[in-house]
């Protein structure tokens, strides 16, 4: 265990390896506070809403300091640390010093870096090693079909492929198996193959999400307070424990609102009209191009009793649905043209090259759209004489047969589609057509 000097002189030290990083004269690291504090998560730490907000292994937490815990919390157990670690994708930070993967490798990626925004230090860089295939691999969990108890040096293999666990968890009767995987791999639901232990079994991948659910998990508990068991008290803390915790959070705009308007409904159900005209106000703030908050606070003001209130919230409303039609006819218009203009080029491109790939699927995208998938499916065929090794001919062309009907021909192609696209690295069409094929199977 470190000593406060201790970790103080290694924080100092910390900083002076960045500052050598740092070129704008207007950048500067400091040490806003040296006290230790006390990690308490779960809704009780939201509820007490003392202390500093914050996310621990990406739970939303809240750090007390020492002096001013007033409330004792029992410790997560080993099991429950275990799930955290995996659950969370922290996993691969888990392990000996020998074996600690790349900082690129790690769900701290996903946490600290978007590749479509941002200008900081070491952008390029991390652009670089991401756009040329370095850090490749991601965490990911397997779903067993039997129980198994695996470690840091149990190994399985899926095709042709040999890699190590980083240990497995049971969870609700199930198992899983967590393990960093390369970006062939990296297709949520995809069934493989896996040879574990000398038995081969079939698995399912599954991305972890790096964001908890805390929010939702909440919400929907609120929401069932309220219609299933009449306790509007309860359901009503509850809710607003979520807008109060929004920063912790990071709820969406539509969610937040969603959070708003149901708060509402909740008060407008108990005639606390005033209130509920409150939080209907905060939902046409955040979307102000809706039209229901204005219904909704026509119906308060009225409950009130104050009807000149009530025609005007209610003239909004009328408004803002014309307003809304007016939006939607000329963004169709706007639509129609751009498809227009897009079939053009294509035919263009077609009088130079018959056999351009990207123009036929363009106008078998179009042909689709209109719900025409005979001619689709003649312009893919074509490509497909020629060119049997375009990824995207495939998720079309099984789009065509699954609106002539023949679900198993699409099934068939999707699968041979799946298969190259796994072949050549494609990741995304991959993706698309792993959830075609789910949803297909439904």
């Amino acid at each position: 265990m470190q000593t406060r000097e201790q970790k103080l002189k290694l924080l100092n030290k910390t900083i002076e390896r960045i500052e050598k990083y740092i070129i704008a004269d207007d950048v500067e690291i400091k040490i806003f506070n040296h006290q230790e504090y006390t990690v308490i998560g779960g809704l009780e730490a939201l509820m007490q809403q003392k202390g500093i907000p914050y996310l621990y292994f990406n739970e939303p937490v809240i750090l007390v300091h020492e002096d001013l815990k007033l409330i004792h919390y029992p410790e997560l157990v080993e099991s429950e640390k275990n799930f955290f670690y995996y659950e969370r994708g922290f996993y691969s930070l888990y392990c000996s010093q020998e074996d600690m993967p790349l900082l690129n490798e790690t769900m701290m990626m996903k946490l600290a870096w978007n590749k479509d925004k941002g200008c900081f230090l070491g952008q390029e860089i991390v652009q670089k090693v991401y756009s040329r295939g370095g850090a490749a691999h991601v965490p990911f969990k397997l779903k067993l079909d039997f129980k198994f108890h695996a470690n840091h040096s149990t190994s399985f293999t899926m095709g042709d492929r040999k890699f190590k666990s980083h240990g497995s968890l049971e969870i609700k009767e199930k198992t899983f198996l967590y393990a960093l995987l390369p970006k062939q791999w990296q297709i949520s639901g995809l069934e493989v193959e896996l040879t574990i232990d000398d038995h081969k079994t079939q698995s399912t991948l599954e991305a972890i999400d790096p964001i908890n659910n805390l929010g939702d998990e909440i919400y929907h508990y609120a929401v069932e307070k309220f219609t299933l068991f009449s306790q509007a008290d309860e359901a009503i803390k509850l809710i607003i424990l979520l807008i109060n915790s929004q920063a912790l959070l990071k709820p969406s705009v539509e969610t937040l609102a969603e959070w708003h308007e149901s708060l509402g409904a909740i008060y407008g159900k108990i005639n606390r009209f005033e209130d509920a005209i409150t939080q209907m106000e905060q939902v046409a703030k955040l979307l102000p191009h809706e039209v229901m908050p204005y219904t909704n606070l026509s119906l308060y003001a009225m409950k009130l009793g104050r009807i000149e209130e009530a025609e005007k919230f209610k003239e909004e409303a009328t408004l803002k649905s014309f307003l809304k039609l007016g939006q939607e006819a000329k963004k169709k218009q706007q639509e129609k043209e751009k498809n227009f203009a897009r079939e053009k080029m294509f035919h263009d491109v077609l009088a130079i090259d018959e056999y351009d790939a990207m123009a036929l699927c363009g106008l078998a995208e179009i042909d689709l759209a209109r719900g025409s998938p005979a001619p689709a499916l003649e312009k893919l065929e074509k490509l497909y004489s020629v060119n049997d090794r375009y990824t995207q001919a495939y998720i079309l062309m099984g789009r065509a047969q699954e609106l002539l009907g023949d679900l198993q021909q699409a099934k068939n192609i999707w699968q041979k589609g799946l298969s190259l696209a796994l072949g050549k690295g494609e990741l995304m069409p991959a993706q698309q057509i792993q959830s075609l094929l789910h949803k297909i199977s439904q």
